[in-house]
């Protein structure tokens, strides 16, 4: 609880987002519980769309990578 609300959520998605531009990948998914508020506010500030999950407790999240991003970094 100590470490919430300090950017560590947002600096661990960024550095997974850049490493998979790295690494060549253009899209971008995750899973996460419908009741964990916190992480689908951070994909949805993020740019992040949101599907349906196969498991009825999750939700999915879903980012095409901007073909851009590698230059930038």
């Amino acid at each position: 609880d100590r470490l919430r609300r300090q950017g560590l959520g947002w600096a661990l998605l960024s550095a997974v987002e850049l490493r998979a531009v790295s690494l060549g990948h253009l899209d971008l998914f995750g899973e996460t519980l419908k009741t964990n508020e916190e992480m689908k506010s951070l994909a949805r500030k993020a740019g992040f769309a949101f599907t349906r999950s196969l498991d009825w407790r999750s939700v999915r999240f879903d980012k095409r990578l901007a073909s851009g991003y590698r230059e930038a970094v």
